[in-house]
């Protein structure tokens, strides 16, 4: 297809997802939105999308639904688009045949950084008018439903899908890539049918989510020291959210079990700072993002490809037995955050086969994920053996918010070791 065909088309740039947008009354109001570094395909072209003052423009998600600006697609295909204040409509043109062939994909400067994380964005609707050329378009959306375009800082924002099949052309999503193709579309991939593949299509809503989620999480471990063997329960709650890839938010409120004695311990991370409230001492000390972000992942640890051994499906429970050892920095994170920060000085370890059944709803989505493995490992110099089963239950996956201590002044100041 060319792109002469394509221009009317991309005018007006938006929405690929799984839920519908509702139609919105005019004024102005806040939503939030997700960066995942979303790429944009035109006749399976790559077009990296420029503002008014040349810098990259970035897709965004916003319930469930992809968007892209008007102005920087319609310039990327050489149309012509003009904004009418009096009667609020926008209006696309075709320019001629030399612009088209001038217009198309550019390539991302190596500095190029994308935003991924979470914004919140003021928008107006205003009752706007799309016209392209010189044809009032209806946008709907797969149900019949109407949308309505927004503005945020001057940018106009469409339904892609909504623009496409009005106009009869294709729209496709590739959520592996996290892609949008307009017109050609990639050859179809062969059907991956594996216990993986639904795991992966299933995780894509935390990258959709800008990998925000809140979690219960149930653990059960059996540390044995000679001949002695100590048991030790955990169970708790951890928010994740990620408002940009450098402002990271964390609470974790956790109860351990350790020989009949329970021991609570709630953390709170914000602007590089922990929080601990533990014994009965509440502490605060300076801490990366990465600290912060291992510190969650005892209830996030991923399934690697290359690590599984076996797989298979049973229903909406998939199955995986994983190579331990190609897993020893997960596990090693999930030892020292989730066993009581268990110093592994002084020699090495080796872990087992891990045993993981994931379990999703009806709809796909990550309902809870189970771990569990043995490992043989040397603390200085005993020989230890843990035996571990993590159950984590997905409780909410995206539209997470933390809210922080009152108290956060009165948590002691403690110097990095």
């Amino acid at each position: 297809m060319k792109r002469k065909v394509l221009a009317p088309l991309i005018a007006a740039i938006m929405v690929l997802g799984i839920a519908s947008p509702s139609f919105a009354a005019a004024g102005t109001r806040d939503i939030s939105v997700n960066y995942s570094n979303i790429k944009l395909y035109i006749d399976l072209e790559p077009v990296v999308l420029e503002g008014a003052n040349g810098s990259v423009v970035e897709p965004f998600i916003s319930d469930g639904t992809t968007y892209l600006p008007l102005r920087a697609v319609s310039e990327a295909l050489g149309l012509e688009v003009a904004w009418e204040g009096e009667t609020k409509s926008v209006r696309i043109s075709e320019v001629n045949a030399e612009a088209e062939e001038t217009a198309g994909a550019d390539t991302v400067s190596d500095n190029f950084e994308p935003f991924i994380g979470t914004k919140t964005l003021s928008v107006t609707y205003d009752d706007i008018t799309v016209y392209v050329n010189n044809e009032e378009i209806a946008l709907k959306d797969a149900s019949g439903n109407a949308v309505e375009p927004f503005i945020s800082d001057g940018t106009t924002y469409l339904p892609l899908r909504a623009v496409a099949e009005a106009l009869g052309l294709t729209v496709s999503w590739d959520g592996a890539t996290r892609s949008v193709y307009v017109g050609g579309q990639p050859e179809p991939a062969a059907a991956d049918n594996t216990a993986y593949a639904r795991y992966a299509e299933a995780t894509e809503e935390f990258a959709a989510s800008g990998f925000s989620y809140a979690a219960e999480i149930n653990g059960n471990a059996a540390i044995t020291v000679d001949d002695e063997t100590m048991d030790m329960k955990i169970s708790g709650s951890i928010k994740q959210v990620n408002h940009s890839a450098t402002d990271i938010e964390l609470a974790a409120d956790v109860a351990v079990n350790v020989l009949g004695q329970d021991e609570t311990f709630k953390i709170y991370y914000k602007d590089g700072l922990m929080y601990m409230d533990a014994a009965g001492e509440k502490m605060k000390i300076a801490a990366g993002i990465d600290e912060a972000l291992a510190a969650a992942q005892v209830s996030n640890m991923e399934i690697e490809k290359d690590a599984i051994k076996e797989q298979s499906i049973e229903g909406n429970t998939l199955k995986f037995t994983l190579d331990g050892n190609k897993l020893m920095a997960a596990v090693d994170t999930l030892l020292n955050n989730g066993l009581g920060s268990l110093a592994l000085s002084g020699g090495g370890y080796e872990i087992g086969d891990i045993v993981c059944t994931v379990n999703l709803d009806d709809k796909g989505t990550l309902k809870n994920v189970q771990m569990v493995f043995l490992m043989n490992l040397a603390i200085e110099d005993t020989a230890v053996s843990v035996s571990y089963d993590l159950t984590v239950a997905y409780t909410r996956i995206g539209d997470v918010s933390i809210t922080a201590p009152a108290d956060l002044s009165s948590y002691k100041e403690l110097e990095a070791q």
